[in-house]
């Protein structure tokens, strides 16, 4: 089982390979001639799909995709970090730890061997809002695979003993990730966005509140949150959709648990002037730097006018304003990155996102590369972008159609989201129309509205030697 940050900064990094051969090479004329009305009917790209909501209260979407007998299977539980009490952070994920370890009489081994000994994998991942469960697998392997999973969710064995070794291995893998830098600044990062809320502290928690975490609180944290109204189930595969659908009912229609009702969580904190911390860690000779402003939420109308907008700012590779100047014209870090996070679904409200750029440079470069990247930002937010600049994102966003849907995975991922955000069906080939019809003016209407260099929250993490030149009222830490 797997604790993940949501968002996380390094799925930026990801893009990275993917963007440089996409933007080799910028657009012609004729291109930008070709390109200023383009139009792609979505219904090319369906899928036969069906859905259902279970007696109990699972919404299960099943989506058939025949090129191979695959099954893939997410679904997401709303039991993330953000339900974790006070004094016990880490709770969400150590009780999804506890699933696997015994339930419904098979051993931890024999729950791995079932689906290893057939080349299937499962996985169960906690982020800050959810708690998803992965299966893939093919298709005759689907019924069996699928009972070993719902006793895992159903009939956990939670056993004394296992909890014990469990929560010695969870502190000793806190204790391992408070030794990485990067860990670290993701860590203070949430905590000075998100001060005081929910989402502030580590998926994972603390060595501090994970050892005052009882066996108790494991089951009463499964009780209070893990039902089934709770639950999206999205099915790719080879198989008609109703028997999909079918399959799932089999297996997880029994489940009736009601569990307490979802919270309201609080508003979430306002980034306005300059949050600016230090974290300062012994022997380390990079600066690792972390930068967050306001975001904007999924479903606002400027989404896909904003997200073009950082992809030229910071967002496509080395072809993004902020590489060529950074990194390629100053030579200050090796990677530097920026980008939008979509904000995420909790309960029936919908919340925005942030804007984060990160970058690692040498420790005598980084109040100039941090002056840099806010003088790039207001760059971009007073003067706008080329149409040049907008013609080569747009060819990036339509080229990204082909991969965007290949496998399995790619399919229950985008469905997911599309559930998670109430967005319509093939709304990523919309957003790419969308993308690809935009003006100029509409994307540096979008830059001027949200790039803000004024307002920000900034982490360094660094030697203990480290300055921050310019920022008085930065906060000095010793990461511990």
């Amino acid at each position: 089982m797997n604790s993940e940050k949501n968002p996380s900064p390094s799925g930026a990094l990801r893009l990275l390979a993917l963007t440089v051969l996409s933007l080799a090479c910028g657009p012609t004329k004729t291109e930008v001639e070709m390109t200023k009305s383009w139009t792609l009917d979505p219904k090319r790209f369906a899928f036969e799909k069906a859905e259902k909501t279970l007696e109990n209260g699972i919404r299960v979407v099943a989506v058939r995709k025949t090129k191979l007998p695959i099954f893939q299977l997410e679904m997401d539980l709303e039991a993330g970090s953000v339900l974790d009490p006070a004094g016990k952070e880490g709770l969400a994920s150590l009780t999804a730890d506890m699933l696997d370890e015994g339930a419904g009489g098979l051993s931890a081994e024999r729950i791995a061997e079932a689906f290893e000994g057939v080349g299937g994998r499962f996985s169960i991942n906690v982020s800050k809002t959810s708690t998803n469960f992965s299966l893939k697998c093919l298709s005759p392997d689907a019924d069996t695979l699928l009972g070993v999973v719902a006793k895992v969710i159903l009939s956990p064995d939670f056993k004394k003993e296992d909890f014990a070794k469990l929560k010695k291995r969870t502190i000793s893998s806190i204790y391992s990730a408070k030794s990485d830098p990067n860990t670290v600044s993701d860590w203070s990062f949430d905590e000075l966005v998100y001060q005081g809320h929910p989402l502030a502290h580590p998926v994972i928690g603390y060595d501090t509140t994970v050892s005052r975490i009882t066996l108790d609180d494991v089951k009463g944290f499964y009780k209070d949150w893990y039902c089934p109204s709770r639950v999206r189930v999205v099915v790719v595969s080879d198989m008609a959709p109703e028997s999909t659908i079918a399959l799932v009912e089999k297996h997880l229609g029994g489940w009736k648990s009601q569990g307490k009702p979802l919270p309201t969580l609080p508003p979430l904190p306002r980034i306005e002037g300059k949050r600016v911390k230090v974290v300062r860690m012994p022997e380390i000779n990079q600066c690792y730097i972390a930068l967050g402003a306001r975001g904007i939420k999924r479903t606002s109308p400027d989404y896909n006018a904003l997200r073009t907008a950082n992809y030229i700012l910071g967002g496509s590779g080395f072809s993004s304003r902020i590489t060529k100047r950074i990194r390629v014209e100053m030579g200050l870090a090796y990677s530097v990155y920026g980008y939008y996070s979509p904000g995420f679904a909790f309960g029936d409200s919908i919340y925005p996102g942030i804007y984060y750029a990160g970058l690692e440079t040498k420790l005598a470069s980084g109040n100039q590369a941090i002056s840099e990247l806010l003088s790039l930002i207001k760059e971009a937010r007073e003067k706008g972008f080329s149409e040049e600049e907008l013609e080569a994102a747009k060819k990036y966003y339509r080229g990204s159609i082909a991969r965007s849907a290949e496998t399995y995975g790619q399919v229950a991922g985008l469905v997911m989201y599309g559930e998670e955000f109430g967005l319509p069906d093939l709304y990523w080939i919309n957003d790419i129309v969308a993308i690809s019809n935009l003006s100029l003016d509409q994307v540096n209407a979008a830059a001027k509205e949200y790039f803000d260099p004024d307002n920000f929250a900034l982490v360094v993490v660094a030697d203990t030697s480290f300055r921050l030149e310019g920022y008085p009222e930065a906060k000095y830490t010793d990461w511990k």
